[in-house]
């Protein structure tokens, strides 16, 4: 098939192709009118001409504009789904989402083998592959159908391709992090980095899509504990040999994943790159949470007044003003003693929670170092406290034990789950700062600061989660509405 010239792609598919995105899960800009789509470049991927990897960028009547990365499969035939087609003088041809072909796979794979650099005019695309890349003899392929912002498909149950949607220009943690890691060969828990897949063009440099190990039979932390803890809870806590087992398990997942955390820290602090090595915290590192928590909870105590299905005690506790004053104290110790702390900032992975975890055969495998989905690639990889990541692992831990035990509502079931909760978090930290090692200085010399920038963090999270869930779920408010509270509970 003649390729199709990226004039005509704009002339007779553009609208077409804007109208299927806005309509797709990896879409990110659903909440703002888009003016038109342009067709920046049209790669071919294979020999054939019938898969084209877009580069489209689309502006908004805001006057913003974003770049997207469309893979579309041309064809001759008027069957199955397709974005638009095209009629003339008995010819037709219809444009599909590649996704859903076969045949976009095995261009992918084929370019990865070879290492192809593939041009439109002045454009290219690199497929560069690493020293641990081999194409599986099965080559049959599955579309990962729970991603929303991104898109994978995985290919002969060993490789997983991950095709970025809305692109950003520079660094790429996601694939940084992991390749720094395996150069460094000292954290194996993260899948082995394969090869990634970069633009240079009109838009600048930005990385496209990225290949990495797939850990065949895994299962992401968050299933794996519910399925395992919903049987091991058995009825209620009155049951004491139903409590004690789970009780243990919980306690054991936290300690693993609290080991981890340390390792995955000290792995990161020991990157031989400069915006890897530790340094200490600034003022405005902390004055930065400081801000975006006041303004979450500005947020959530509109909502919250507004809201009719928060329990009322809750909701008294919330707008007295004490989550205020517990701000400003915590806040003011933190920076009265944050010179003399010698605490460090390190690379973090950013996005920390049991999504993205996998369990495998009794091992752990740390995934998705892209960073907070909504933030900047320049605050992706900008250095960080590590108890981000602590607090981001202890947020997730609350929620699991939270929806595990969503039926034990008595005093008794209560105290359960909050001494669970309690001994759990102490688990977690005391695992995570014996697996530091000699990387525990990254945590400074005194413990109390540290408890407090861990406090300042867990809020900032809770208050981010509380956000959600008014919007979207207000009968879990509570979950971080009472962490928040726990969190100022007894400062002074």
């Amino acid at each position: 098939m003649i390729k199709l010239p990226k004039e005509f792609m704009e002339e007779h598919f553009s609208h077409l192709i804007l109208k299927y995105a806005e309509k797709q899960r990896w879409y990110s800009h659903k909440s703002m009118q888009a003016n038109a789509l342009n067709v920046l470049e049209a790669f071919s991927l294979n020999d054939s001409n019938t898969i084209l990897a877009l580069m489209c960028r689309i502006s908004y009547v805001t006057g913003q504009e974003a770049l997207y990365y469309i893979p579309v499969e041309v064809s001759s035939v008027p069957e199955g789904e397709f974005i638009g087609s095209f009629s003339e003088n008995g010819s037709f041809l219809a444009l599909k989402d590649a996704f859903l072909s076969r045949s976009y796979a095995d261009s992918l794979m084929n370019n990865f083998t070879l290492g192809s650099k593939l041009y439109d005019g002045t454009s290219s695309l690199l497929f560069t592959k690493t020293a641990y890349f081999t194409k599986p003899e099965n080559s049959g392929s599955r579309i990962v159908s729970t991603e929303q912002s991104n898109s994978s498909l995985i290919v002969g149950n060993s490789i997983i391709i991950k095709s970025y949607r809305n692109l950003k220009r520079g660094e790429n943690p996601d694939i940084e992090v992991p390749v720094r890691l395996a150069e460094l060969r000292e954290f194996k828990e993260t899948p082995k980095p394969l090869g990634y897949v970069t633009y240079s063009g009109k838009a600048g440099k930005i990385y496209v899509a990225y290949a990495s190990e797939f850990i065949y039979g895994s299962i992401d932390a968050w299933s794996y504990y519910n399925r395992l803890f919903d049987g091991l809870l058995g009825y209620t806590p009155h049951n004491n040999e139903y409590s004690g087992n789970f009780q243990n398990e919980f306690l054991h997942a936290a300690s693993g994943l609290g080991r981890l955390t340390g390792r995955m820290h000290r792995a990161l602090s020991h990157v031989n790159d400069p915006s890897f090595a530790p340094r200490d915290i600034e003022e405005s590192d902390i004055s930065g949470v400081i801000s975006r928590i006041r303004e979450y909870l500005e947020t959530a105590g509109e909502l919250i007044s507004n809201s009719i299905e928060i329990d009322h005690l809750l909701k008294t506790s919330f707008v007295s003003g004490i989550h205020t004053s517990g701000l400003e104290t915590i806040s003011n110790r933190i920076l009265t003693g944050i010179r003399v702390s010698q605490a460090k900032k390190i690379r973090v992975h950013g996005d920390y929670h049991l999504g993205q975890v996998l369990v495998s055969e009794g091992s752990y495998y740390v995934i998705d170092f892209e960073g907070e989905p909504l933030s900047s690639i320049e605050e992706r990889i900008m250095p960080y406290p590590p108890v981000k990541d602590v607090a981001g692992m202890l947020r997730s831990l609350d929620y699991l034990l939270e929806f595990v035990c969503r039926g034990l509502n008595s005093g008794v079931e209560r105290k359960f789950v909050d001494e669970l909760r309690n001994m759990s978090e102490k688990t977690f930290i005391s695992s995570y700062r014996e697996s530091l090692g000699d990387s525990i200085t990254l945590l400074g010399s005194n413990e109390e600061f540290h408890e407090l920038l861990l406090r300042l963090f867990v809020v900032e999270k809770a208050a981010y989660e509380l956000i959600y869930e008014l919007n979207n779920r207000p009968s879990w408010a509570w979950v971080p509405m009472k962490a928040i509270t726990r969190m100022f509970h007894g400062i002074t």
